[in-house]
Protein backbone atom coordinates (compact mmCIF):
# COMPACT_ATOMS: atom_id res chain seq x y z
CA UNK A 1 0.00 0.00 0.00
CA UNK A 2 1.19 3.48 -1.33
CA UNK A 3 2.74 5.39 2.25
CA UNK A 4 0.03 8.23 1.46
CA UNK A 5 -3.02 6.25 1.77
CA UNK A 6 -4.27 5.99 5.18
CA UNK A 7 -6.12 2.96 6.79
CA UNK A 8 -8.26 3.80 9.74
CA UNK A 9 -9.85 1.52 11.98
CA UNK A 10 -13.75 1.57 10.91
CA UNK A 11 -16.69 0.06 12.89
CA UNK A 12 -20.17 -0.22 12.37
CA UNK A 13 -22.71 1.20 15.03
CA UNK A 14 -25.60 0.17 15.85
CA UNK A 15 -28.47 2.86 17.31
CA UNK A 16 -31.63 0.68 17.84
CA UNK A 17 -33.21 4.06 18.82
CA UNK A 18 -33.09 5.24 14.94
CA UNK A 19 -35.80 3.57 13.19
CA UNK A 20 -35.35 2.02 9.92
CA UNK A 21 -35.21 4.06 7.04
CA UNK A 22 -37.54 3.07 3.79
CA UNK A 23 -36.47 4.52 -0.17
CA UNK A 24 -39.47 6.46 -1.41
CA UNK A 25 -40.12 7.01 -5.13
CA UNK A 26 -40.93 10.95 -5.73
CA UNK A 27 -43.23 11.89 -9.07
CA UNK A 28 -42.70 15.23 -10.88
CA UNK A 29 -43.08 16.43 -13.94
CA UNK A 30 -39.68 17.17 -14.71
CA UNK A 31 -35.90 15.93 -13.41
CA UNK A 32 -32.64 17.10 -13.55
CA UNK A 33 -30.23 14.37 -15.14
CA UNK A 34 -26.81 16.18 -13.26
CA UNK A 35 -26.09 18.51 -10.57
CA UNK A 36 -22.59 19.12 -9.90
CA UNK A 37 -21.94 21.32 -6.66
CA UNK A 38 -18.19 20.82 -5.57
CA UNK A 39 -18.04 24.45 -6.26
CA UNK A 40 -19.73 24.62 -3.25
CA UNK A 41 -18.15 22.71 -1.04
CA UNK A 42 -15.30 22.97 1.33
CA UNK A 43 -11.82 21.20 1.26
CA UNK A 44 -11.95 17.18 1.89
CA UNK A 45 -12.33 17.13 6.04
CA UNK A 46 -9.56 14.43 7.47
CA UNK A 47 -11.27 12.94 10.04
CA UNK A 48 -8.06 11.28 11.97
CA UNK A 49 -8.85 8.69 13.90
CA UNK A 50 -11.86 9.51 15.70
CA UNK A 51 -15.53 8.41 15.05
CA UNK A 52 -16.43 11.62 13.72
CA UNK A 53 -17.56 11.03 10.29
CA UNK A 54 -21.26 12.37 10.70
CA UNK A 55 -19.41 16.08 12.57
CA UNK A 56 -17.58 16.25 9.38
CA UNK A 57 -20.62 15.43 7.05
CA UNK A 58 -22.72 17.93 8.86
CA UNK A 59 -20.01 20.47 8.63
CA UNK A 60 -19.60 20.86 4.79
CA UNK A 61 -23.05 20.61 4.19
CA UNK A 62 -23.64 23.57 6.63
CA UNK A 63 -20.38 25.45 4.95
CA UNK A 64 -21.97 24.58 1.42
CA UNK A 65 -25.01 26.81 1.81
CA UNK A 66 -23.30 29.16 4.57
CA UNK A 67 -19.42 29.58 3.44
CA UNK A 68 -18.96 32.52 6.00
CA UNK A 69 -18.99 30.13 9.02
CA UNK A 70 -16.82 27.22 8.96
CA UNK A 71 -19.09 25.08 12.21
CA UNK A 72 -16.87 23.00 14.52
CA UNK A 73 -16.70 19.69 13.52
CA UNK A 74 -15.75 18.82 17.62
CA UNK A 75 -18.59 20.91 18.98
CA UNK A 76 -20.97 18.86 16.97
CA UNK A 77 -19.15 15.81 18.02
CA UNK A 78 -19.25 16.34 21.45
CA UNK A 79 -22.67 16.95 21.46
CA UNK A 80 -23.72 13.67 19.29
CA UNK A 81 -21.74 12.02 21.99
CA UNK A 82 -23.35 14.03 25.19
CA UNK A 83 -26.90 12.46 23.80
CA UNK A 84 -25.96 9.72 24.48
CA UNK A 85 -23.71 10.08 27.66
CA UNK A 86 -20.85 9.37 26.52
CA UNK A 87 -18.71 12.40 26.06
CA UNK A 88 -15.25 10.73 27.67
CA UNK A 89 -15.58 8.01 24.75
CA UNK A 90 -14.74 8.21 21.22
CA UNK A 91 -18.15 6.10 20.54
CA UNK A 92 -19.03 7.71 16.93
CA UNK A 93 -22.95 8.71 16.26
CA UNK A 94 -24.85 8.50 13.21
CA UNK A 95 -26.07 11.32 11.27
CA UNK A 96 -29.56 11.64 13.36
CA UNK A 97 -27.58 12.25 16.13
CA UNK A 98 -25.46 15.01 14.56
CA UNK A 99 -28.96 17.03 13.13
CA UNK A 100 -30.44 16.53 16.93
CA UNK A 101 -26.93 17.76 18.53
CA UNK A 102 -27.22 20.99 16.05
CA UNK A 103 -31.37 21.77 16.28
CA UNK A 104 -30.33 21.53 20.41
CA UNK A 105 -27.20 23.10 20.91
CA UNK A 106 -26.44 25.09 17.46
CA UNK A 107 -22.85 25.14 16.35
CA UNK A 108 -20.22 26.92 16.89
CA UNK A 109 -16.75 28.33 14.48
CA UNK A 110 -13.82 25.90 14.26
CA UNK A 111 -12.07 28.68 15.16
CA UNK A 112 -13.34 28.61 18.55
CA UNK A 113 -12.88 24.72 18.95
CA UNK A 114 -10.58 23.93 16.49
CA UNK A 115 -10.33 19.66 15.18
CA UNK A 116 -7.35 18.48 17.59
CA UNK A 117 -7.76 15.39 18.82
CA UNK A 118 -6.89 16.25 22.21
CA UNK A 119 -9.94 18.60 22.57
CA UNK A 120 -12.41 15.77 22.14
CA UNK A 121 -13.31 14.76 25.11
CA UNK A 122 -12.65 17.78 27.01
CA UNK A 123 -16.14 19.17 29.10
CA UNK A 124 -14.28 21.76 30.56
CA UNK A 125 -13.11 23.43 27.07
CA UNK A 126 -16.10 23.42 25.97
CA UNK A 127 -18.10 24.72 28.51
CA UNK A 128 -15.24 27.50 29.04
CA UNK A 129 -14.75 28.45 25.63
CA UNK A 130 -17.92 27.33 23.17
CA UNK A 131 -20.89 28.46 25.17
CA UNK A 132 -20.61 32.42 24.66
CA UNK A 133 -19.80 31.61 20.37
CA UNK A 134 -22.88 29.30 19.76
CA UNK A 135 -24.99 30.24 17.15
CA UNK A 136 -28.49 29.17 16.69
CA UNK A 137 -28.58 27.18 13.23
CA UNK A 138 -32.46 25.67 13.75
Amino acid sequence: MPPSIKRYNLRQIFHPHIPKLQAHQFEGDETIPLVDLRHKMPPVYDQGDLGSCSANVLCAIYACDNPSLLGSRLFIYYNERSLHGSVSDDSGACLSDGIQALHTSGLCPETMWSYVDDKMRSTAFYSRTVESDIQNIS
